[in-house]
């Protein structure tokens, strides 16, 4: 990890080491009409927790290039020199004989047997996206196991070309 990396994993690390603290230090029993305790509580772990979402997606890119460093035998650029939410592919970059690795992450989980209606959208989306440009090797990295059992049941004509992987 780079300096800037290592500086964002500290943080993560210390959010949730908080929450941690805040959670053994509240020795609230909630019932179903305690609703300003738990809201005030619920609120102080979301101000704990800040951006959970960008903290998911860099941990998730870290988990990524790990996999990738393994499989390729090959060090992954920094995933963070650009933001998280830029345009463009969350991994590109071309190994020393010039072939081309792309990657996407997605932390989805599937409301059943099938995505909700935005969550479709968001896959179709990524998958369109991975699809519309030539990369020698294209990665989907998921979160949940039954999120890939998903997509290679239901959108396996959508992956032709995309290699699904579990972090």
């Amino acid at each position: 990890m780079n300096q800037r990396e290592i500086e964002d994993f500290n943080q993560i690390t210390l959010r949730i080491n908080n929450v941690k603290q805040y959670l053994n230090e509240c020795n609230t029993s909630y019932q179903s009409s305690d609703i300003e305790d738990l809201l005030k509580d619920y609120v102080t772990i979301k101000d704990l927790l800040g951006n959970l979402n960008a903290g998911v997606n860099f941990l998730i890119l870290q988990k990524a290039k790990i996999f990738l460093e393994k499989e390729f035998k090959h060090p992954v650029p920094d995933v963070l020199l650009k933001n998280v939410t830029s345009q463009g592919f969350k991994i590109d970059y071309r190994l020393d004989n010039g072939k081309r690795i792309i990657a996407e992450a997605k932390t989805t989980t599937p409301t059943g047997r099938d995505f909700g209606a935005k969550q479709r959208d968001e896959i179709v989306k990524v998958l369109n996206k991975l699809k519309s440009v030539y990369a020698d090797y294209k990665y989907l990295f998921v979160t949940n196991v039954d999120t890939a059992n998903i997509l290679h049941i239901q959108y396996s004509m959508d992956l032709v070309g995309i290699i699904v992987e579990v972090l």
